[in-house]
C-alpha cells in the first residue's frame, strides 16, 4: 500500500480536527455505505504521538517539545512519551525498527521494543487504503454478525468491520500487541499468537483476573477444529487489556494472546457477542474492493446452496459428492461418516434443510480454505432440529470446492 509521511499524517489530523479515521462523526458515508461509528473511541494517544512525530521529522524541535509534554502530561504512563523527550533531547532521528521476539523472562519495555512500536504507530496511520476496501477474509457476514475483528499480527493492528444490512464496511483501527514469538502458534507454551479464524467464548471482567489483563479479557475458543486437525495445542489465548501502569505493550509482550489499551478494549467488549463475535488473526491483511468481495462470495454461496439442495434431494450420491475424501469430523474420517450417513439417509421418507446466518471466511495462513459458519434447521420423518454448525471447504486441484470438515460450532 502507498505511505504517507508523518507531514501528511499531521495534515489529515488538521482537517479532522485530530480525530480518527473510525471517529469523525461528520464523515460522509463511505461506498461500502456506513460512516465511520462515532460510538467507537479515538485513540487520542496515538494522535497526539502522531503530531509530535510529525514535527520531529520537520526539525520543528519546539512543537515537537510541546506536543510531546502534552503527551506525557495527559499519559503518563504512555512509555513512548519517554522515548519522543530522548530523540528531541539528543535531536536524532525517528528510528525505524522492526519488532523482533522476546525472549521469556527478558523486560517487555526494551528500547528497542518501544521504538518498534512506535514504527508500526506510524506505518498503520500513514497506511493509505480506500474506505471502500475490506479485509479480503471476509467474505460474508451472517445477519446476527454486527462486527468483526480482523488483526493484521505483522502490522500490530486491530480492525473493527460493522455489518450493516450486509454492508460492510471498516469503522475503526487500533494499535495492538501480540505474543512475545510472534504468530503461528503450534504447541502449547511457545509464547506465539495464532494465525485462524476464532470466536468469542466468554467475557471474563476486571475482578475475576490478574492486574495483567487490565480491565478484563474475552475468551476465544483456541484451539478450533481446523487448529485440532492440524494437532495444534495450547490454550488461554485471549483478547485482553494491559496492566494500569502503562499505555500499552509494545509489539511482541504478551504470551499469545491480543492486547488492546484499556479504554479500547472496553468498547471492543461492548460490540462483541458471546458465541457469535469473530476475531480473524492473520499475518498480512489482504485488502480487497467490495465487489471482488461480493463475487468470492456469491461462488461459494452457490456451491453452498447446491449442497443443500443435493442433501435434501435424498439423492445421497449427490450429496457425499461435495464432501473430499480427506473430510472429518470429531468422531472420525470420511468413510466412517459416510457409512453412518448412507444408514441414516435410507430412513428418511423426505428431508429439508434450511440456512441461515451464513458467514463465509477466507482461512488466514491456507491456500484455498474456506470457512462457513451458519444455523441449520433440519427437519425429516423422524427428527428435527436446530444448530449452529462450522464447515471447512477446501478447493481441490480440479476446481471443486468439497467440504473437509463439518461439525457444531461453539
Amino acid at each position: 500500500m502507498k505511505k504517507l509521511s508523518a507531514v501528511a499524517v499531521l495534515s489529515i489530523f488538521i482537517f479532522s480536527s485530530f480525530a480518527s479515521l473510525s471517529c469523525h462523526a461528520e464523515s460522509p458515508v463511505n461506498d461500502a455505505g456506513i460512516p465511520p461509528d462515532p460510538s467507537l473511541p479515538v485513540d487520542a494517544a496515538e494522535n497526539k504521538l502522531l503530531q509530535a512525530v510529525a514535527a520531529i521529522e520537520q526539525q520543528d524541535w519546539l512543537t515537537a517539545s510541546r506536543e510531546t509534554e502534552e503527551l506525557v502530561k495527559s499519559f503518563p504512563n504512555f512509555k513512548l512519551g519517554e522515548l519522543l523527550d530522548e530523540i528531541i533531547a539528543t535531536r536524532s532521528s525517528i528510528p525505524n525498527t522492526r519488532p523482533f521476539p522476546l525472549q521469556a523472562h527478558e523486560d517487555e519495555f526494551l528500547p528497542a521494543n518501544l521504538a518498534a512500536e512506535l514504527t508500526l504507530r506510524r506505518e498503520a496511520l500513514s497506511d493509505n487504503h480506500a474506505h471502500t476496501l475490506l479485509p479480503a477474509s471476509i467474505l460474508r457476514l451472517g445477519s446476527d454478525v454486527h462486527y468483526a475483528f480482523v488483526v493484521d499480527l505483522e502490522e500490530s493492528r486491530f480492525y473493527v468491520v460493522k455489518n450493516d444490512d450486509s454492508r460492510l464496511a471498516v469503522v475503526a483501527d487500533y494499535y495492538a500487541g501480540i505474543g512475545k514469538q510472534g504468530f503461528n502458534k503450534q504447541r502449547e507454551g511457545d509464547h506465539r499468537t495464532p494465525v485462524g479464524i476464532y470466536t468469542v467464548v466468554d467475557h471474563l471482567t476486571d475482578d475475576r483476573l490478574p492486574e495483567l489483563y487490565g480491565v478484563g479479557a474475552l475468551t476465544l475458543d483456541y484451539p478450533n477444529p481446523w487448529d485440532r486437525r492440524l494437532e495444534r495445542t495450547g490454550s488461554g489465548i485471549w483478547l485482553h487489556g494491559v496492566p494500569r501502569n502503562t499505555y500499552s505493550r509494545p509489539p511482541r509482550s504478551s504470551r499469545g494472546c491480543v492486547t488492546l489499551s484499556n479504554h479500547l478494549f472496553e468498547a471492543i467488549r461492548k460490540l462483541s457477542i458471546p458465541g457469535n463475535t469473530v476475531i480473524i488473526t492473520e499475518p498480512t491483511i489482504e485488502w480487497q474492493e467490495a465487489g471482488m468481495r461480493k463475487i468470492a462470495g456469491a461462488e461459494i454461496g452457490a456451491v453452498l446452496e447446491q449442497w443443500r439442495q443435493d442433501w435434501a434431494s435424498l439423492d445421497f450420491e449427490k450429496y457425499v459428492s461435495h464432501y473430499s475424501p480427506d473430510f472429518k469430523t470429531l468422531r472420525g474420517d470420511y468413510q466412517r461418516w459416510a457409512a453412518r450417513k448412507r444408514a441414516v439417509n435410507s430412513g428418511k421418507k423426505f428431508i429439508n434443510v434450511e440456512l441461515e446466518n451464513i458467514s463465509i471466511f477466507r482461512y488466514p495462513g491456507e491456500e484455498n480454505l474456506l470457512q462457513v459458519n451458519y444455523r441449520q434447521h433440519y427437519q425429516s420423518n423422524n427428527f428435527n432440529n436446530s444448530t449452529d454448525k462450522i464447515q471447512y471447504w477446501r478447493k481441490n486441484s480440479d476446481g471443486r470446492w468439497q467440504i473437509v470438515y463439518e461439525g457444531p460450532r461453539g
